[in-house]
């Protein structure tokens, strides 16, 4: 629901629905859902131009005490952080 939300520019409700996911996530304890809120959130909040914030949540799932994300994940992060620093964003 988040990312329909985001596209169509209604990132308050997108963020309250990724915040929504977060939560389930974290209290059934499935990590991977925990890594994707988190890199959603950060999305919505470069989006909204809330560059700062954006790389907060972006890589929280990896100063996690649990580790959770994948390698793969973690690359899309590495990404995210590229394209804002090309963007002049950082």
């Amino acid at each position: 629901m988040a990312t329909v939300y985001q596209t169509k520019g209604d990132y308050d409700t997108a963020l309250d629905f990724s915040r929504k996911a977060l939560q389930i996530s974290e209290r059934i304890g499935d990590v991977a859902a925990v890594s994707m809120s988190y890199k959603q959130i950060g999305i919505v909040h470069q989006e909204k131009g809330d560059y700062d914030t954006a790389l907060i949540f972006t890589g929280r799932p990896w100063r996690s005490p649990k580790g959770s994300g994948t390698s793969s994940e973690f690359q899309k992060v590495i990404t995210r952080w590229n394209s804002l620093s090309k963007q002049g964003r950082l």
